[in-house]
């Protein structure tokens, strides 16, 4: 089972987030997969979206530590609260 990888979803890919997760992917040895140049394409009901990249990447993340995956998703969760600076 491997490690860690990292979902990356940004309009500037060496904007700062960029150079933050490039920062902490190589720190910590984890894989990056830039969204961005993923081919997805919209759910839809006749499966017609089945020669888009979404499976084989769902696959390759399903290899990785669950225990990474919940990480990130709680990463993810404390990222969405609004910043209120202190007065």
């Amino acid at each position: 089972m491997l490690s860690t990888i990292a979902l990356f979803s940004s309009s500037r890919r060496h904007g700062n987030t960029g150079q933050l997760i490039d920062r902490i992917a190589f720190a910590l040895n984890i894989e990056i997969v830039d969204l961005a140049c993923q081919r997805m394409s919209s759910y839809d009901y006749e499966h017609l979206n089945r020669n888009d990249d979404f499976e084989p990447l769902m696959k390759r993340v399903l290899e990785h530590d669950p225990e990474a995956l919940k990480f990130a998703a709680l990463v993810q969760e404390a990222a969405q609260v609004p910043f209120k600076p202190q007065t």
